[in-house]
């Protein structure tokens, strides 16, 4: 396993030579990519320095000073090239990447080492093609055992360039689980072969982007299906409850004045010691409505002798019927007796 460490920039080249080194861009088209290429080596320019941070013992993610910490060195489909494989480095976000940022580094026994990417798997190699970035399904030694020069990379420390930055002390990535076996010797001389879980795929989405399109497409229509049957639900609803307005008024009809309206109370007279007085109690027995106006007071006098009174007349107490007789005295004169 080849060891890196973290907190040192590296100068990234191929075959060797010094001269020409790995450039990478910051994310200038709209945040999410940007370039990477061969250029005339300056290890002073944030651009040319790399870090390469191991994310178990046998994967690492590389990214560069000029991306922030944000950019991640991956591959991307590029059908207008004119290379096989059609598939380009590239520099892209970390956190809407795929499986091709994850890059397994395995040495070729000279000081130099190859690098595959868990997305296309280990029959494509990082090379340098006329000064792009590309993946190369060309990995045969050549016979002296030498293995292809362009893909033939070495990673070499900057002198006194520490990173010292907290914006790479971590990285931020894609939700994915790196499965990745340790490199075997091959038994024909050619470069050691690493098992990886993702088939080689020069372009295209990955498989875990692919699992999270479908997921998100299959989420989206459930919440739309849940809508819609509570917006039909709440329809039906309204349409068959009834109006508040649609009541019966249950509020008796006003049907003019009660039978006590307007009526003029009669007094009923009780005797006592001969002598009537008028009863105050409103007698139970009230006259129709329609007969308020006809209602007369009567008096009695004595010898039978009737006389009407208008309502609006307050009624005396009545007399006996019978006359007092007076008083006959015995044994006086005729005008004591008087």
């Amino acid at each position: 396993m080849a060891n890196f460490d973290k907190n040192q920039w590296h100068q990234l080249y191929t075959n060797q030579s010094d001269v020409m080194s790995l450039l990478g861009t910051n994310l200038y088209q709209d945040g999410k990519t940007g370039s990477v290429f061969f250029n005339t080596t300056d290890t002073d320019d944030p651009r040319y320095r790399w870090q390469i941070f191991s994310i178990n013992s046998t994967t690492y993610v590389i990214r560069n000073q000029d991306g922030g910490g944000t950019a991640l060195l991956g591959t991307a489909y590029a059908p207008t090239e004119d290379y096989d494989g059609h598939t380009r480095g590239q520099m892209v976000k970390g956190n809407i990447s795929d499986e091709s940022v994850y890059w397994t580094i395995t040495p070729w026994n000279d000081g130099t080492y190859y690098m595959v990417n868990e997305a296309n798997g280990t029959n494509w190699h990082l090379g340098n093609h006329n000064g792009i970035i590309i993946l190369d399904s060309n990995i045969t030694k050549a016979p002296d055992g030498t293995a292809p020069g362009e893909q033939r990379w070495t990673l070499h420390p900057i002198e006194n360039a520490t990173i010292n930055d907290s914006r790479f002390s971590s990285v931020e990535l894609p939700t994915y689980t790196v499965t990745s076996a340790p490199p075997n010797p091959s038994p024909t001389g050619s470069a050691p072969a690493t098992t990886s879980s993702v088939s080689p795929q020069p372009g295209g989405l990955s498989t875990a982007a692919k699992a999270g399109i479908g997921a998100g497409v299959g989420a989206a229509a459930l919440i739309a299906l849940v809508l819609l049957g509570l917006f039909f639900w709440r329809r039906r609803k309204q349409e068959t409850s009834p109006s508040p307005y649609q009541y019966e008024d249950l509020t008796p009809a006003y049907q003019g004045p009660t039978p006590y309206d307007g009526v003029a109370p009669k007094y009923e007279m009780y005797q006592d010691n001969n002598v009537k007085h008028g009863d105050l109690t409103m007698a139970h027995q009230v006259p129709p409505q329609e007969d308020v106006a006809t209602v007369k007071y009567e008096m009695y006098q004595d010898n039978n002798v009737n006389h009407e009174m208008s309502d609006t007349q307050v009624t005396p107490a009545e007399l006996p019927s019978t006359a007092i007789e007076p008083e006959t005295r015995t044994g006086g004169t005729a005008a004591e007796n008087r």
